[in-house]
């Protein structure tokens, strides 16, 4: 009985103190901000090469299991097919047309590292 009164002032003081949606805007916030540094990176990748990056970035791209080439690969297709809304770097859904499957495993691979 004790256990069951426990669970529910749980539930309760989460629904309360509104912890769930605090939660949630926190992996929101994170989400965007490495989706931009890592489109960030892929941009400047793809317009200067890889080896332009800094030693620091590249070193972040390859821990994500993006390396030179895929780098380049993923700025080439935000270039054509995304967009920055507010200052967030988002997919461009409409512009996207028939995807080469080049383009489609660029894709899988953004929603793999990104979420």
């Amino acid at each position: 009985m004790f256990e069951r009164f426990l669970g529910n002032l749980t539930v309760g003081f989460s629904l309360m103190t509104r912890l769930l949606h605090w939660d949630d805007f926190q992996k929101k916030l994170a989400s965007r901000m490495i989706r931009n540094r890592i489109l960030a990176n892929a941009e400047k990748a793809a317009q200067s090469g890889f080896a332009s990056l800094p030693a620091k970035e590249r070193a972040y791209m390859g821990s994500l299991g993006t390396g030179e080439q895929r780098a380049e690969d993923l700025g080439r297709f935000f270039a054509r097919q995304g967009e920055t809304l507010n200052g967030v770097k988002v997919a461009n859904i409409e512009a996207g047309g028939d995807d080469t499957p080049a383009d489609a495993v660029c894709e899988l691979a953004l929603m793999a590292v990104v979420g």
